[in-house]
Protein backbone atom coordinates (compact mmCIF):
# COMPACT_ATOMS: atom_id res chain seq x y z
CA UNK A 1 0.00 0.00 0.00
CA UNK A 2 1.53 3.35 -1.09
CA UNK A 3 2.14 5.89 1.26
CA UNK A 4 0.97 5.74 4.92
CA UNK A 5 -2.63 4.29 4.50
CA UNK A 6 -1.13 1.60 6.82
CA UNK A 7 -0.16 3.19 9.65
CA UNK A 8 -0.82 1.99 12.88
CA UNK A 9 0.68 3.18 15.81
CA UNK A 10 0.85 1.40 19.16
CA UNK A 11 1.03 2.16 22.76
CA UNK A 12 2.90 -0.13 24.96
CA UNK A 13 1.50 1.67 28.16
CA UNK A 14 -1.82 1.74 27.35
CA UNK A 15 -5.07 0.57 25.57
CA UNK A 16 -4.64 2.73 22.91
CA UNK A 17 -3.31 2.75 19.41
CA UNK A 18 -3.43 5.17 16.28
CA UNK A 19 -4.08 4.67 12.74
CA UNK A 20 -5.37 6.60 9.68
CA UNK A 21 -8.77 7.14 9.21
CA UNK A 22 -11.53 5.04 8.01
CA UNK A 23 -15.11 6.07 6.36
CA UNK A 24 -16.23 4.18 8.76
CA UNK A 25 -14.76 6.66 11.43
CA UNK A 26 -17.46 9.85 10.30
CA UNK A 27 -20.10 9.29 12.80
CA UNK A 28 -17.05 9.08 15.07
CA UNK A 29 -15.25 12.19 14.50
CA UNK A 30 -18.38 14.16 13.46
CA UNK A 31 -19.05 13.50 17.31
CA UNK A 32 -15.25 14.19 18.16
CA UNK A 33 -15.30 17.49 16.19
CA UNK A 34 -18.70 18.59 17.18
CA UNK A 35 -18.43 18.14 20.62
CA UNK A 36 -17.60 21.55 22.90
CA UNK A 37 -15.30 20.59 25.40
CA UNK A 38 -12.93 19.11 22.05
CA UNK A 39 -13.18 22.16 20.62
CA UNK A 40 -13.66 25.50 22.75
CA UNK A 41 -9.96 26.66 21.86
CA UNK A 42 -9.76 25.55 18.12
CA UNK A 43 -10.63 28.27 15.90
CA UNK A 44 -13.12 26.78 14.18
CA UNK A 45 -15.47 26.58 17.83
CA UNK A 46 -18.09 28.95 16.65
CA UNK A 47 -19.44 26.42 13.62
CA UNK A 48 -22.38 24.47 13.53
CA UNK A 49 -22.06 20.73 14.64
CA UNK A 50 -20.03 18.61 11.75
CA UNK A 51 -23.00 16.51 9.94
CA UNK A 52 -21.50 12.73 9.00
CA UNK A 53 -21.09 13.76 5.51
CA UNK A 54 -18.99 16.93 5.85
CA UNK A 55 -16.86 14.38 8.31
CA UNK A 56 -16.84 11.50 5.17
CA UNK A 57 -15.78 14.53 2.82
CA UNK A 58 -12.35 15.49 5.31
CA UNK A 59 -11.58 11.63 5.31
CA UNK A 60 -11.39 11.33 1.94
CA UNK A 61 -8.99 14.10 2.04
CA UNK A 62 -6.94 12.81 4.53
CA UNK A 63 -7.17 9.38 2.91
CA UNK A 64 -6.15 10.99 -0.38
CA UNK A 65 -2.64 13.35 1.32
CA UNK A 66 -2.14 9.47 3.90
CA UNK A 67 -1.70 7.65 0.48
CA UNK A 68 1.06 10.17 -0.89
CA UNK A 69 4.71 9.54 -0.64
CA UNK A 70 5.51 13.15 0.44
CA UNK A 71 1.97 13.52 2.14
CA UNK A 72 0.94 17.23 3.63
CA UNK A 73 -1.20 15.42 6.63
CA UNK A 74 -1.39 11.95 8.23
CA UNK A 75 -4.45 12.87 10.29
CA UNK A 76 -5.24 9.55 13.18
CA UNK A 77 -7.90 8.31 15.50
CA UNK A 78 -7.24 6.91 18.64
CA UNK A 79 -8.47 3.81 19.52
CA UNK A 80 -9.41 2.80 22.71
CA UNK A 81 -8.94 -1.22 22.88
CA UNK A 82 -10.01 -1.40 26.83
CA UNK A 83 -13.27 -2.85 25.92
CA UNK A 84 -16.72 -2.09 25.81
CA UNK A 85 -18.89 -1.44 28.89
CA UNK A 86 -22.14 -3.47 28.41
CA UNK A 87 -21.79 -3.71 24.88
CA UNK A 88 -23.24 -6.80 23.26
CA UNK A 89 -24.01 -7.47 20.03
CA UNK A 90 -27.91 -9.75 18.93
CA UNK A 91 -26.57 -13.67 17.25
CA UNK A 92 -29.72 -13.88 14.80
CA UNK A 93 -29.60 -15.95 11.85
CA UNK A 94 -28.64 -19.81 10.66
CA UNK A 95 -25.20 -18.38 9.26
CA UNK A 96 -21.78 -19.56 9.73
CA UNK A 97 -20.95 -16.63 12.10
CA UNK A 98 -17.98 -15.40 10.49
CA UNK A 99 -19.21 -12.18 9.20
CA UNK A 100 -21.09 -11.30 12.66
CA UNK A 101 -17.83 -12.03 15.08
CA UNK A 102 -15.64 -9.64 12.26
CA UNK A 103 -18.07 -7.22 12.53
CA UNK A 104 -17.93 -7.48 16.71
CA UNK A 105 -14.23 -7.17 16.63
CA UNK A 106 -15.11 -3.90 14.88
CA UNK A 107 -17.36 -3.01 17.32
CA UNK A 108 -15.08 -3.31 20.39
CA UNK A 109 -12.84 -0.53 18.32
CA UNK A 110 -13.44 2.30 20.50
CA UNK A 111 -12.65 5.67 18.41
CA UNK A 112 -12.27 8.43 21.33
CA UNK A 113 -9.45 10.65 19.82
CA UNK A 114 -7.69 12.27 16.97
CA UNK A 115 -4.38 12.62 17.00
CA UNK A 116 -1.41 13.10 14.12
CA UNK A 117 -0.65 15.55 11.69
CA UNK A 118 -3.21 18.36 10.84
CA UNK A 119 -0.44 19.62 8.13
CA UNK A 120 3.01 19.31 7.50
CA UNK A 121 4.25 22.15 5.34
CA UNK A 122 7.45 23.68 4.22
CA UNK A 123 8.80 26.75 6.53
CA UNK A 124 12.17 28.33 5.75
CA UNK A 125 12.67 25.38 3.96
CA UNK A 126 12.02 22.50 6.02
CA UNK A 127 9.34 20.31 6.33
CA UNK A 128 7.17 20.33 9.91
CA UNK A 129 4.54 18.06 10.63
CA UNK A 130 2.42 20.09 12.74
CA UNK A 131 1.52 17.38 15.77
CA UNK A 132 -1.70 17.69 17.72
CA UNK A 133 -4.04 15.34 20.18
CA UNK A 134 -7.68 15.64 20.69
CA UNK A 135 -9.51 13.18 23.58
CA UNK A 136 -12.70 12.62 24.05
CA UNK A 137 -13.49 14.04 27.79
CA UNK A 138 -14.73 10.94 29.50
CA UNK A 139 -11.11 9.43 28.65
CA UNK A 140 -8.85 12.28 29.87
CA UNK A 141 -7.03 12.37 32.97
CA UNK A 142 -5.71 8.60 31.88
CA UNK A 143 -2.30 10.01 30.14
CA UNK A 144 -3.58 9.25 26.66
CA UNK A 145 -2.86 12.29 25.18
CA UNK A 146 0.51 12.51 26.37
CA UNK A 147 1.47 8.84 24.73
CA UNK A 148 -0.36 10.23 21.67
CA UNK A 149 2.20 13.22 21.34
CA UNK A 150 4.61 11.01 22.01
CA UNK A 151 3.69 8.19 19.61
CA UNK A 152 3.13 10.76 16.85
CA UNK A 153 6.24 12.59 17.40
CA UNK A 154 8.55 9.39 17.05
CA UNK A 155 6.34 8.54 13.95
CA UNK A 156 7.25 12.19 12.59
CA UNK A 157 11.35 11.39 13.05
CA UNK A 158 11.52 7.89 11.70
CA UNK A 159 8.74 7.05 8.80
CA UNK A 160 7.39 10.39 7.95
CA UNK A 161 11.44 11.58 8.33
CA UNK A 162 10.64 15.26 8.94
CA UNK A 163 13.02 18.25 9.66
CA UNK A 164 10.97 19.45 12.89
CA UNK A 165 8.11 18.78 15.08
CA UNK A 166 5.95 22.18 15.78
CA UNK A 167 2.66 22.36 17.81
CA UNK A 168 0.14 25.06 17.69
CA UNK A 169 -2.26 26.07 20.92
CA UNK A 170 -3.64 29.04 22.42
CA UNK A 171 -2.66 30.54 25.26
CA UNK A 172 -5.90 29.67 26.76
CA UNK A 173 -5.64 26.01 26.92
CA UNK A 174 -3.58 25.45 30.18
CA UNK A 175 -4.43 21.20 29.61
CA UNK A 176 -2.18 21.40 26.44
CA UNK A 177 0.53 24.00 27.25
CA UNK A 178 0.96 21.56 30.47
CA UNK A 179 1.20 18.52 27.88
CA UNK A 180 3.96 20.07 26.20
CA UNK A 181 5.86 21.39 29.02
CA UNK A 182 5.54 17.50 30.41
CA UNK A 183 7.40 16.44 27.24
CA UNK A 184 9.31 19.28 27.90
CA UNK A 185 9.00 21.33 25.07
CA UNK A 186 10.44 25.00 25.74
CA UNK A 187 10.71 28.61 24.07
CA UNK A 188 7.11 29.25 22.66
CA UNK A 189 6.85 31.68 19.73
CA UNK A 190 3.79 34.56 19.86
CA UNK A 191 1.75 33.81 16.70
CA UNK A 192 -0.79 37.26 15.79
CA UNK A 193 -4.47 36.09 14.42
CA UNK A 194 -5.66 34.40 12.78
CA UNK A 195 -2.91 31.71 13.99
CA UNK A 196 -3.39 30.37 17.33
CA UNK A 197 -1.55 32.05 20.35
CA UNK A 198 1.65 29.67 20.61
CA UNK A 199 3.98 28.06 18.30
CA UNK A 200 6.38 25.29 19.45
CA UNK A 201 8.92 23.65 17.66
CA UNK A 202 11.62 20.66 17.84
CA UNK A 203 13.79 19.29 15.82
CA UNK A 204 14.87 15.67 16.10
CA UNK A 205 18.27 16.22 18.25
CA UNK A 206 15.58 18.07 20.12
CA UNK A 207 13.86 15.04 20.66
CA UNK A 208 16.25 12.69 21.61
CA UNK A 209 17.22 14.56 24.58
CA UNK A 210 13.76 15.57 25.93
CA UNK A 211 13.25 11.80 25.60
CA UNK A 212 15.97 11.52 27.80
CA UNK A 213 15.11 13.85 30.52
CA UNK A 214 11.08 12.21 30.32
CA UNK A 215 9.42 11.26 33.13
CA UNK A 216 7.48 8.13 32.51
Amino acid sequence: MPGFLDTVLTSTKHPIYLRCLRLSDAAAVAHILSNPENNKYERFSNREPMKIEEAETAINAMRKSASEEVPTRVNLVVVYTGGRESRSLPHEGNGSGGEEEEEEEEEEEIVIGLSGFGGIDLIDGKRFADVGAMIEPEYRGRGYAFECLKLSIDFAFEKLKTDGVSCQTQEANAAMIGLLEKLGWKGAVKQQPPLCDLRYEMSPEDWVEMKKKMKD
